[in-house]
C-alpha cells in the first residue's frame, strides 16, 4: 500500500496502513474524550516542535486496529546469545519511540523500528509503554491539511482519545501502567539518557512528564533491564541536533564533557575521552563491564536535510516578493534582513502570508507583530559541525568496544537526494520516508530503518534476521 502524507480528513485512515494492512473495521470516537483547543494548545508547547507549526482548528481521528506484517519464521540467534527467551532492548529519543506526524501514539511506537526488529526475531512480547485502550491517540499527533493559502503548512491537531488530562497550568500525562520495558525511548530526549535515568524530577515540566512515564522505576531495575539483555541498540543525540536546529544563535548547544565513572569510596576513575553524550558511553561502560557486548550505535544524519528545514523553512525571498508586488524598498520600511535567513513555518509566517494581498495589513503585521524564529547560516554551519563530531565519536566508541554502527547518515542523505532503493527495488523519495511532520519518519521510513539495523546486525554478529519486504507496501 503506498505511503502518503495526510492531505485531507479523508486520508487519515492511512495511519496505520503504511506497512501493514488495516482492519477495515472502525471504532466509533466517544465524545466525551475530545479535548478543548486550549488544552490541545497546551499539548503543543510540551515538546520542542509543537511551536513551529501553524495549526488551523482540530479534528478527530477514529481507532484502527493495526496489524502487523506476520512474523517470520524465527530466526537462529545463537550467535548473539543460547537464551532460550532472547531480550532485545532499545534506547534513543523520538525515532526510537516512533514519533510521526508530530505526535506519540500507540500506532507510531506499534510501528517503529525497534518493534519492526523485534518481529523479525521472533520476539513475540517486546514491552513498549502503550498508552492505555481509551487513550489511544497519544498525544500532539496532527494531520496536515490541504490548505495551501500561505506557503507555510497547516495542521489539524487531533483532539479525541488523548493521553493527558488538563490541571490548571499543567498537563499531567498518564503514566505507563506496566513493569517492564524493553523500548525505553523518550520523546524529545535532548541530553543523554544515563543522566536523566537518576533524575527524574527536572524542573522542565516537559521532561518531568516524560521521565516519570518511561523512568518511573527505581534507577536499579531500569538498570537491570538493559544490563541484563542479550542485544542493546542505542539511538542518540539526533534530537538534540534537531534542537539546535529548531532554536539557533547557540541556546541548548550541545556541551563537549568529560565521563568519569564512580568507583566507591568517594573515588572516581576516568573513561577517557570527550563526549557530547555521556549517557551513550555510560551505558556502553556498564555493558562491557558486564560482559554484554552485543549492541549496535546508530549514528545521526544531517537534520537540515529534512522536510521541515530543506523545504517547509520559509526562505527570505518568499517574503520580499509581497514587498516587490507592492514596489517597497529595503530602506524605506527596514527590514534588514536577507537569505542568510530561513524563517520557521510558525503560526506567525502563517499570518504575515495570510495578509500579502492586503499591503496596509501586510507592512503592519511584519513590522509591529512578527515574531518568529530564524535559522541562520552560521547556525547550519554549527549543527554540521556537531555531526561531524558526533558521528566522529560514535567510530571511536564503536573502535573502542568492537560494536557494529547501524548507518542511518547515509540512509537520510540517500532518500534526500532520491537515490535510496530497497532491496526489492523500491525507489524512496522525501514524501514516503517522512510523515508529514517533516522530522520523523512514517511507519514504511520506520521500516526502513529497521532494515538497515537488522542487516548492520546479521553482518557484524553474524545472524540471519530476515529483513521487512517493502515491494507491497
Amino acid at each position: 500500500m503506498k505511503n502518503t502524507k495526510f492531505l485531507s480528513n479523508m486520508t487519515v485512515f492511512t495511519l496505520s496502513c503504511l506497512i501493514f494492512a488495516c482492519n477495515p473495521t472502525v471504532e466509533p470516537t466517544p465524545d466525551v474524550n475530545t479535548f478543548v483547543k486550549s488544552d490541545l494548545i497546551k499539548t503543543y508547547e510540551l515538546g520542542i516542535e509543537g511551536q513551529n507549526y501553524a495549526l488551523v482548528g482540530d479534528t478527530t481521528l477514529p481507532k484502527q486496529e493495526t496489524t502487523l506484517h506476520p512474523t517470520p519464521s524465527k530466526p537462529n540467534l545463537n550467535s548473539i546469545s543460547t537464551n532460550a527467551n532472547f531480550k532485545y532492548v532499545a534506547i534513543g529519543a523520538s525515532l526510537t519511540a516512533g514519533v510521526r506526524d508530530g505526535g506519540w501514539t500507540n500506532d507510531g511506537m506499534m510501528t517503529s523500528y525497534p518493534n519492526l526488529i523485534a518481529r523479525q526475531m521472533g520476539i513475540t512480547d517486546f514491552k513498549q509503554p502503550y498508552f492505555n485502550e481509551k487513550e489511544f491517540n497519544g498525544y500532539g499527533l496532527k494531520l496536515q491539511t490541504s490548505n495551501n493559502e500561505t506557503p507555510v503548512p497547516r495542521y489539524k491537531a487531533v483532539s479525541n482519545n488523548l493521553a493527558f488530562k488538563p490541571s490548571g497550568v499543567e498537563m499531567i500525562l498518564t503514566p505507563y501502567e506496566g513493569s517492564e520495558l524493553n523500548n525505553f525511548a523518550v520523546p524529545n530526549l535532548i541530553d543523554d539518557f544515563y543522566t536523566n535515568l537518576s533524575n527524574n524530577d527536572v524542573a522542565n515540566t516537559y521532561y518531568k512528564l516524560q521521565l516519570k512515564r518511561i523512568l518511573g522505576q527505581s534507577i536499579k531495575s531500569i538498570e537491570n533491564q538493559i544490563i541484563l539483555s542479550d542485544l542493546v541498540s542505542i539511538e542518540s543525540y539526533q534530537q538534540g541536533l534537531i534542537k539546535y536546529a529548531l532554536t539557533g544563535n547557540g541556546q541548548y548547544l550541545p556541551q563537549i564533557s568529560y565521563l568519569t565513572v564512580g568507583a566507591g569510596n568517594g573515588g572516581y576513575y576516568d573513561i577517557n575521552e570527550q563526549s557530547y553524550t555521556g549517557g551513550t558511553d555510560l551505558i556502553l561502560y556498564k555493558l562491557y563491564k558486564k560482559d554484554i557486548k552485543n549492541f549496535v550505535l546508530f549514528n545521526t544524519p544531517n537534520v537540515l536535510n529534512f522536510p521541515f528545514f530543506k523545504t517547509n523553512c520559509i526562505s527570505f525571498s518568499k517574503i520580499k516578493a509581497v514587498f516587490d508586488k507592492y514596489q517597497l524598498t529595503n530602506r524605506e520600511y527596514g527590514y534588514d534582513i536577507n537569505d542568510e535567513y530561513k524563517y520557521f513555518p510558525s503560526p506567525s509566517m502563517d499570518t504575515l502570508f495570510k495578509y500579502q494581498n492586503d499591503k496596509d495589513k501586510f507592512l503592519e503585521y511584519y513590522l509591529r507583530k512578527l515574531q518568529t524564529k530564524v535559522l541562520l547560516k552560521n547556525d547550519e554551519k554549527r549543527i554540521l559541525d556537531l555531526q561531524y563530531s558526533y558521528n566522529n565519536h560514535i567510530k571511536f566508541l564503536s573502535i573502542k568496544y568492537n560494536t557494529a554502527v547501524v548507518d542511518i547518515n547515509s540512509v537520510y542523505e540517500k532518500v534526500s537526494n532520491g537515490t535510496y532503493v530497497t532491496d526489492d527495488g523500491r525507489k524512496v523519495t522525501d514524501k514516503d520516508f517522512f510523515s508529514s511532520d517533516g522530522l520523523y519518519p512514517t511507519a514504511y521510513g520506520q521500516a526502513i530503518i529497521a532494515n538497515e539495523c537488522i542487516r548492520t546486525i546479521n553482518v557484524f554478529c553474524k545472524t540471519n534476521i530476515p529483513l521487512i519486504k517493502t515491494f507491497f507496501i
